[in-house]
């Protein structure tokens, strides 16, 4: 009896039913348009979710990196084009322990399944689910993140013609209150001027008057 004959009774034991593709648990996570979980677009602050093995964190997450790669995955393993590498996958899983090498436990998992390397390749070119995929995140998230940062926009750019009326406000207020100073300024010293002036004339008024009465004193006698 040969490896191959071997392996092959020993992983598989009867006929196999056909497989269906498996669904991972879907994490709890919000859904807008489109069902894309994600966080509110207020929640930057929000600690980032851990990712799994192969992803990156950002600083500040806005995204659920969990739920979201839970979807992907979802919508790439729903493909009926998939079946064919989840039973591989199943395959590989049984000889895990028999066949340590990993390119051995390929091989040996294609030939006892009779899967067609043309059917594995079909099964995990994942670029249509992925752009699909894109699109609704596309149109849900970023679609109102879109809208957000345009109405932000909008409100600053009011912001900013308020500042800028109130600016000129100012200068035309600034300019009004430097002129009133030096009219009261000028006011005051036109007030000290007068002032100066009629007193002055009063002195030389009541000398005068005084004068007169002092010479008819003098000259009408007692």
């Amino acid at each position: 009896m040969s490896l191959l004959s071997g392996l092959k009774g020993l992983v598989i034991q009867e006929d196999e039913p056909t497989v269906k593709p498996s669904t991972p648990q879907a994490a709890p996570a919000a859904a807008p348009v489109g069902g894309f979980p994600t966080a509110s677009l207020s929640a930057y602050g929000a600690a980032p979710v851990s990712p799994s093995a192969g992803t990156v964190a950002t600083a500040n997450s806005v995204l659920d990196r969990t739920a979201v790669e839970a979807k992907i995955e979802a919508v790439i393993q729903a493909q009926p084009s998939f079946a064919p590498y989840a039973q591989f996958q199943k395959v590989l899983a049984s000889l895990a322990a028999v066949i340590p090498d990993e390119a051995t436990r390929y091989k040996a998992a294609a030939a006892s399944s009779s899967l067609l390397k043309a059917d594995l390749l079909a099964a995990v070119d994942v670029k249509g689910p992925i752009t699909g995929e894109t699109q609704n995140f596309n149109n849900s998230f970023i679609g109102n993140a879109t809208v957000a940062i345009q109405n932000l926009t909008a409100e600053k750019e009011a912001a900013e013609k308020s500042i800028a009326d109130l600016t000129a406000q100012l200068q035309v207020l600034t300019q009004k209150r430097t002129d009133l100073a030096n009219e009261i300024v000028n006011k005051t010293g036109e007030m000290q001027k007068a002032s100066i002036d009629f007193n002055s004339v009063a002195q030389m008024v009541q000398a005068r008057y005084a004068d007169i009465s002092n010479k008819l004193n003098q000259y009408l006698g007692a």
